[in-house]
């Protein structure tokens, strides 16, 4: 991290390091930063609070998993692409689809504002500043590609698109050879997905929920089916 133009700026560097953690193979790699604060009263206060949210919001990120065979699943969602790298770090593979970018929508601009000035509890922050904060960020027209993503036990790679409007959660899923095969709705607690805490073991889903800011874990059933002879059938 280092200050460069009154803005804190921060190197993310994805790869795989030696036992004295020299880096051997770089994966990815991006920039990211946040402003430094212009002052400490309350005028300045506000436009820097303003300026770190519009930042961050719907802002792309990295994401990575671990397949069973150790290849490394690797996205950032600027665009649909997440790439397969061998447990050496070599590229294999890279998983992407043509997809329509979706608009940032009021909602969600009301969501991203109140999700993140409930978390600031420090006493300089009032409500008063909260209130002057909210029509000061700015908000990009579209949100990232994706969200998150996540492997099935049998290797096909669920990724966690985008809120709706209907408060489901809209997911793609792609075979074990990255084949785009359909997407669809859910309610599975998205805080989960957003958090890296959704996973698969033994033909059940585990999922990080909250309620009245109490984190839980739901289990779901799941069932792999294929459309064979006009019918679905449960995959075997």
């Amino acid at each position: 991290m280092f200050p460069e133009d009154n803005k804190m700026k921060m190197n993310y560097v994805y790869g795989l390091f030696d036992s004295a953690f020299n880096l051997t193979a770089e994966l990815h790699k991006y920039e990211s930063g946040f402003p430094s604060p212009a002052g400490t009263d309350e005028s300045a206060l506000v436009k820097s609070l303003a300026s770190a949210l519009s930042t961050s919001a719907f802002a792309p990120q990295a994401g990575y998993t671990l397949a069973n065979n150790d290849f490394i699943y690797l996205g950032y969602s600027e665009k649909f692409e997440i790439k397969i790298y061998s447990p050496d770090g070599n590229l294999v593979k890279k998983i992407t689809r043509d997809y329509d970018p979706i608009l940032v929508s009021k909602k969600d601009k009301e969501r991203y504002a109140q999700r993140s000035l409930d978390q600031m509890t420090s006493p300089i922050f009032t409500e008063d500043i909260k209130k002057k904060v909210i029509p000061l960020i700015k908000y990009p027209k579209y949100k990232p590609a994706y969200l998150r993503f996540n492997l099935l036990e049998n290797g096909w790679l669920l990724v966690l698109v985008d809120f709706t409007e209907d408060e489901h959660y809209l997911l793609d899923i792609f075979d074990q050879e990255g084949k785009y095969i359909a997407q669809f709705k859910t309610q599975v607690p998205a805080e989960g997905m957003l958090a890296g805490f959704l996973s698969f073991k033994n033909g059940k889903a585990y999922a990080v929920a909250n309620k009245d800011d109490y984190m839980f874990v739901k289990r779901y059933s799941i069932e792999i089916q294929e459309f064979i002879d006009g019918k679905w059938t449960q995959k075997k």
